[in-house]
């Protein structure tokens, strides 16, 4: 069956954006509206799944389980709203350090969501805060939808239907 899949950049859309990597449970708040805005794609047919960028890993300033561990917090916040959550795509690599074939504006993340979610690009769409978001996915052929980082997501899309 083919699935519609609404995928999310985690810093700015998911938890506020606070100017620095966020690997601290102490310094994960959720952007205001964004379990709402889950629950009204939920009711629209749409499963889930995250996909970011996280080179805090590879430039060793956190680790894959910290970041796994907030992961979780994320993972409790879909089931308890009764909410498919196909997974978490991250990217630990850092174009300074390593190069990598998954990190944004490279597509490879959407497209493992896609396909893990058994969801055709028209019934796809990714929301981030940057311009690599939206680059990523025109590449892997869905919708993509910039918004400034931090924004209530029910604010901006008002009553677009997905």
């Amino acid at each position: 069956m083919d699935k519609k899949l609404a995928i999310f950049d985690r810093d700015g859309i998911i938890n506020r954006e606070i100017g620095r990597y966020v690997f601290r449970d102490s310094d994960f708040e959720y952007v205001p509206g964004f379990w709402e805005f889950v629950k009204r794609l939920r009711d629209q047919g749409y499963c889930f799944a995250v996909a970011t960028n996280q080179g805090g890993i590879a430039k060793g300033l956190y680790t894959h389980q910290d970041f796994k561990n907030l992961m979780i917090r994320v993972e409790k916040g879909f089931a308890e709203r009764n909410a498919e959550y196909i997974g978490t795509f991250y990217a630990p690599g850092h174009d300074d350090i390593c190069k990598t074939l998954a990190r944004k504006p490279k597509s490879l993340m959407l497209e493992r969501a896609m396909a893990k979610a058994k969801a055709m690009p028209e019934h796809a769409f990714f929301i981030g805060d940057s311009l690599r978001d939206v680059q990523a996915a025109e590449s892997a052929g869905i919708r993509g939808y910039r918004v400034l980082p931090n924004t209530n997501l029910n604010d901006f899309f008002d009553d677009y239907q997905f």
